[in-house]
């Protein structure tokens, strides 16, 4: 997974949003195929894999603490506070700073 923000970049893994999959169940699906029923739901079964092929849906934990502390670290990468416009003088010349809105953070 790519974020992007006004040409920041950030890449973070899997582990580091706190997303993990569920092996065990992966697991249980796969070696439930071919065992639920009579057995000639079974070969059926069998047989439309066999031809067709299987999805294995795997499911994804979220550890919800460790995407929110992830979020909130990139939040602090791109929050901006606003800045007021100013005038100064450099040698006989006025110089203009634009004002600047900010980007506010999640905190």
């Amino acid at each position: 997974m790519t974020l992007a923000y006004t040409g920041a970049v950030w890449r973070p893994t899997l582990a580091e949003l706190g997303l993990m999959f569920d092996p065990a169940l992966l697991a249980d699906q796969a070696v439930g195929v071919g065992r639920r029923g009579d057995p000639m739901t079974c070969m059926r079964e069998l047989w439309q894999i066999f031809r067709t092929g299987m999805d294995l849906t795997p499911r994804v934990l979220v550890d919800q603490r460790q995407l929110q502390n992830y979020v909130l670290q990139v939040a602090r990468d791109v929050e901006r506070p606003p800045q007021d416009a100013a005038l100064s003088i450099a040698g006989a010349k006025v110089v203009g700073i634009p004002s600047t809105p900010g980007i506010p953070g999640l905190g």
